[in-house]
């Protein structure tokens, strides 16, 4: 194992990040504001934009492609080529930060092509240097190197990057060619010396050094350890700190000071830990735990190599949420196939059963007309008896013959009844099977809900009422603490039954997704980014229109003994809580999570916070309660609900869950549930 992922991610944050200062933020607002005050038609409106678009690449990457697309529309209609190519170069740098990298790749390339018209030799090296970012990203070191180098081919000796040269070095590295490595690095370190950049001249220093402990030039490498030291004081970068240690320790495992190697391996971990590197470590884990094997430590490398499993295991949490989504779909398909097929069958007995009862309707009418004829011949002439017996023999052997298509015919009504029954018996089988697995998927959705256990550790008291409309709820309530700050939600997803299950499954994939990657320190962002992501995983049909979810998301921070922040975010759902006795409600936003229509496909949500004490209560609560109608079609209504907390506020909680119980058991009576109900309290 080498640190080549830690250095991938060094390349691509430092290349973009060189080409551009972020402190600017005054200057983007002012910039923003200046933009909508002013609607001239110039080329300097088009730089603007497009400076707009790139400076938003990190924070806000899909506005700043709305930017660039806005730039690249003024230029083309002032024929301004070179505010084309730019806008295009910004948007691909937004595409980057955004993770897509075949849409950053193309816009690149469109950017090329025009600076290759105009001869702008500036966009053209820079143009190169990000295409070979793109292809680092995406792990094609092949392309990478050929855009690197032709980056580094066509600059002059002024113009030469240090990082661009530390990117080929460390692909060269990586092949094993360590003498193109060397040169690159050897050249960028001159580079770096010369312009009197600590940041550059320390990177370039331990790439070169990893680059010779895999080359064995060991005491080379020492010496560049020891000459980055300094540096690494100046620079006071926890980042390059970790790096540092993780070679370090690179060095001592190859010498055999293996105690030391091991020293550097914890540094490196404790960093990482607590600045945040997961993917770093991730890796310097699994490096101590190979090195506690090759020590004899078995116990010390079993306990590092669980933590290694543990780190890995929330690193495919994305991977596990898109196996979800193919599960669902592959339900889905399979559901539909039977229904289906169960449809064809009922449509093809319906058709027996009505040509069955046509035949039986057609023989009485036969039946009848005969005996009309037979009475009218008697009656017409009695005289003509002689002959009218020769006609009613040939008239009962006629009767005889249609007593005898009648038993047949009974006897086929008889065979179809058998099948209709066995059909029947059929259905109820598959029916049971159906409702087997529904069940078995309530058991898998119950399994998701956090335990009142688990709620105790972060609440005096706690009550929840959770009823679904069917065997399986679309409403789910959802907890996890981190340190000091536990986060609790309820989801209240489109539809109920199956459907809504499978859309709460996908909101606590989404939630726990969004939680591992960004924190809970931000709750408006944590549905902002919800949205982003259901969003992607929807496509934007008519008949997707109305598929979302409401959300109520709650983060308690104890900020000192007995006192509580707590930042709330509501998607169409308010919070109701206790403050000092007094009853109390935030409004959330009114906006769902969900595919939104074009004039609020720009919306966000926002947080609002709140300072409680021990003792005061939060109400976190799907529209199910409120909604609930009784026969006449009346519902509870938020009023009466608002009111009905006022009267039990004082009480302990699960006093307060069996009058509310009993209050919406009174009003239904033997009324079914119209929507699935979940109300989650807790005490601090």
């Amino acid at each position: 194992m080498t640190v080549k992922t830690f250095k991938w991610i060094l390349i691509t944050s430092l290349l973009l990040i060189s080409n551009f200062s972020f402190s600017q933020t005054d200057y983007i607002l002012e910039l923003e504001e200046k933009l909508k005050l002013e609607n001239t038609e110039d080329t300097i409106r088009v730089k603007d934009l497009s400076y707009l678009s790139f400076s938003l690449w990190q924070f806000a990457p899909e506005k700043g492609i709305s930017y660039g697309l806005e730039a690249i529309e003024l230029a083309k209609k002032l024929n301004f080529e070179r505010g084309i190519a730019i806008s295009y170069r910004a948007i691909a740098t937004c595409y980057y930060g955004m993770g897509e990298l075949e849409k950053a790749t193309a816009y690149n390339l469109n950017c090329l092509e025009i600076a290759e018209e105009l001869k702008d030799q500036n966009l053209i090296l820079s143009t190169l240097t990000n295409l070979g970012n793109c292809y680092v990203s995406n792990k094609d070191t092949i392309k990478a190197i050929k855009y690197y180098k032709e980056s580094a081919n066509r600059s002059n000796e002024n113009e030469l990057s240090p990082m661009l040269l530390n990117n080929i070095g460390i692909i060269y590295t990586d092949l094993y060619k360590f003498d193109s490595a060397l040169l690159y690095l050897n050249s960028g370190i001159r580079i770096a010396r010369e312009n009197k950049n600590t940041n550059e001249l320390t990177l370039l220093l331990l790439n070169k050094s990893e680059s010779l402990i895999k080359n064995n030039k060991l005491d080379l490498a020492e010496s560049h350890l020891q000459e980055s030291e300094p540096l690494l004081k100046q620079l006071n970068s926890s980042y390059y700190n970790a790096f540092f240690h993780n070679v370090k320790a690179l060095l001592y495992e190859k010498t055999n000071r293996l105690k030391l190697a091991e020293d550097h391996y914890k540094k490196a971990i404790e960093i990482a830990q607590e600045f945040g590197f997961k993917e770093q470590e991730l890796k310097f884990h699994d490096f101590l735990a190979t090195l506690y094997e090759r020590e004899n430590k078995y116990n010390q490398a079993y306990h590092t190599l669980r933590t290694f499993i543990k780190l890995s295991d929330e690193s495919f949490s994305a991977e596990r949420t898109k196996q979800i989504a193919e599960m669902e779909a592959k339900y889905e398909k399979v559901k539909a196939q039977k229904e289906n097929e169960l449809q064809k069958q009922q449509l093809l007995l319906q058709e027996q059963e009505i040509e069955a009862q046509l035949r039986i309707r057609n023989v009485f009418i036969a039946a009848f007309i005969l005996f009309l004829l037979m009475a009218i011949g008697l009656l017409y002439n009695n005289s003509q008896r002689k002959k009218m017996n020769i006609i009613l023999r040939k008239q009962q052997k006629d009767l005889q013959d249609q007593a005898d298509t009648l038993t047949e015919f009974n006897e086929e009504i008889q065979s179809q009844k058998v099948v209709l029954e066995e059909s029947n018996s059929l259905l109820q089988e598959k029916n049971i099977q159906i409702t087997d697995s529904i069940k078995a998927a309530k058991s898998m959705q119950e399994g998701l809900l956090p335990s009142r256990k688990e709620l105790l550790n972060s609440f005096q008291e706690v009550s929840n009422i959770y009823i679904p409309k069917d065997i399986v709820s679309g409403d789910i309530y959802w907890y996890k603490k981190i340190g000091k700050t536990t986060t609790i939600a309820v989801i209240d997803c489109t539809g109920h039954g199956v459907p809504g299950a499978f859309m709460s499954m996908k909101a606590y994939t989404l939630l726990e997704a969004v939680i591992h990657e960004f924190g809970n320190s931000d709750t408006a962002n944590i549905l902002n980014q919800m949205q982003n992501r259901l969003s992607e995983t929807l496509d934007h049909s008519e008949n997707l229109n109305e598929i979302g979810m409401d959300v109520v998301l709650c983060c308690i921070k104890e900020e000192k003994e007995e006192c509580y922040k707590v930042q709330f975010v509501g998607a169409k759902r308010p919070l109701y809580y206790t403050q000092g006795g007094k009853l109390l409600k935030l409004k959330g936003d009114n906006l769902s999570i969900g595919i939104r229509s074009s004039s609020k496909s720009e919306s966000v949500f926002t947080s609002q916070e709140l300072s409680l004490s021990k003792g005061d209560i939060l109400y976190l609560t799907t529209d199910g309660y409120v909604d609930a109608s009784n026969s006449q079609r009346k519902k509870i209504g938020s009023t009466n609900f608002e009111d009905l907390l006022e009267v039990i506020k004082s009480k302990k909680l699960a006093t307060q869950k069996e009058i509310l119980t009993s209050t919406l058991n009174r009003h239904i009576s033997d009324t079914a549930l119209r929507d699935d109900i979940t109300i989650l309290a807790v005490k601090l």
